[in-house]
């Protein structure tokens, strides 16, 4: 919305410097889809989902389980 004082006062200019205005509101343009992109992302933060599925590395997380396990034992003999 900061541009939009340069458009109007392009506008207001004769001739009018119509180049310069399609630059303004090509960027107020642009400042408002990026704000709707961050508003919609935060939203998202907070909606419930279903749970997504991902690729799960078993080999990874069975060595990481067994690691856990072998250093969790001795404190609870």
């Amino acid at each position: 919305m900061l541009n939009t004082p340069d458009a109007a006062n392009f506008l207001g200019k004769q001739p009018p410097k119509l180049e310069e205005v399609r630059e303004a509101l090509s960027r107020i343009v642009e400042a408002g889809t990026q704000a709707t992109e961050s508003i919609e992302r935060i939203r998202n933060l907070f909606k419930k989902r279903d749970p997504q599925k991902a690729p799960v590395d078993i080999v990874f997380t069975e060595r990481g389980l067994r690691d856990e396990s072998s250093t969790a034992a001795p404190l609870h003999r």
